[in-house]
């Protein structure tokens, strides 16, 4: 999603944009190439749902193609369709693109070579991912928060001048204060009254459900009338036994994927990211603040860039169930220090991540390196 929020506000911005996402298994079929013009090219290394998403987002399916980045005959179709094509920008989002595009891209001159990184996960230790982040070739690392960056020049040695940081964005047309979440509480027959809690993400270990769920076990001694939706595709059997022990079974609703995030968000009273590692700058945060629900964080990675402790949110050490617990009862009992967060940190999502800033401060990064080249060359 945010590679088709940068497609689609550098397009508003008069830009011509192809997308490219992971054909994975299903072979690569070429949509009708663009008409006309140089442009710049996104590249993604996911595929599912890849026509789909775009066309929520406001993208024709005339401005994506699919390629299979695991394959050499699509790297070699692709090299011959960029050189064609003439585009100003290769932007690649995810290590499995800039692979793709590192190695289909070696000898030809692209004007502007660009990627994303959204982690503090350290390089891999050998291969074609390190070689490309350390290359010439590369001219520009984005890092979606102050710490990815902090982490790619103490760790991995990059030159601060090759890493900026842009946040990632949002659309404030889907995540702004007006959404209503009445429709998602009727859906799990839960009044308005009812204390309503909330973590966003896959159900996997490092998003930090354990914690969570030990967290809210403590909330319910407090709130018995408490519950927690829990958002996110995975296994929720995988926690039946630790539920069962806390006495959470019938307070803990697993709602699976969601593509309304914005009514969910809504529907809230707190939401909270127990996020132990890998994370960059949380992207539900993101949404919640935007929409005014108030928020609880885990301090991990980049997340206190965004939620600044007692101004714009709550944060807690890692793992501290017991400093989550009472952070979000501190926001469930003072409703007025609450919405006092969540205002404030509404317009502090607006300054660093609204999607129109996040694209202009993206287009500065292209026409900076374009020019410079272009001064080298003189």
């Amino acid at each position: 999603m945010q590679m088709i929020l940068l497609a689609r506000g550098l397009m508003e911005r008069g830009h011509e944009v192809e997308c490219v996402f992971h054909a994975g298994d299903v072979g690569a079929q070429h949509a009708a190439p663009p008409q006309g013009g140089t442009g710049i090219l996104p590249v993604n290394g996911h595929g599912q749902h890849a026509h789909a998403t775009t066309a929520a987002a406001g993208l024709s399916p005339l401005q994506t193609r699919l390629f299979n980045l695991n394959r050499w005959t699509d790297m070699l179709r692709f090299r011959a369709w960029i050189r064609r094509e003439g585009f100003d920008v290769i932007h690649s989002h995810r290590d499995p693109a800039l692979r793709f595009c590192f190695l289909a891209t070696l000898g030809l001159d692209v004007p502007a070579f660009v990627t994303q990184r959204g982690t503090v996960y350290r390089l891999p230790r050998w291969g074609i991912v390190r070689w490309a982040f350390r290359s010439r070739k590369l001219d520009r690392v984005i890092a979606v928060a102050e710490a990815v960056r902090r982490a790619l020049i103490v760790n991995e040695g990059l030159a601060p001048e090759k890493v900026s940081v842009v946040y990632g964005g949002y659309d404030p047309e889907r995540f702004h204060r007006g959404v209503s979440g009445d429709g998602v509480r009727r859906e799990f027959a839960l009044s308005p009254e009812v204390p309503l809690v909330g973590i966003v993400g896959a159900l996997v270990g490092k998003k930090g459900h354990a914690d969570f769920f030990e967290a809210a076990a403590q909330v319910v001694e407090m709130l018995p009338a408490a519950r927690f939706l829990v958002v996110g595709g995975g296994k929720p059997d995988r926690f039946e036994l630790t539920l069962t022990r806390l006495g959470l079974s019938e307070r803990v609703i697993f709602t699976g994927y969601r593509s309304d995030m914005p009514e969910v968000l809504a529907a809230l009273d707190v939401a909270v990211c127990a996020s132990t590692k890998g994370e960059g700058l949380t992207g539900t945060l993101r949404e919640a603040m935007a929409v005014g629900t108030p928020v609880v964080t885990t301090d991990v990675a980049g997340n206190t860039e965004l939620v600044v402790h007692e101004e714009t949110g709550l944060v807690v050490p890692i793992g501290a169930s017991s400093a989550m617990a009472k952070a979000i009862v501190r926001l469930l009992k003072n409703r007025d220090e609450a919405n006092g967060l969540s205002a404030t940190a509404e317009e502090h999502v607006r300054q660093l991540c609204l999607n129109s800033r996040r694209c202009e401060r993206v287009e500065q990064i292209y026409c900076e390196i374009i020019e410079s080249k272009q001064k080298a060359k003189l």
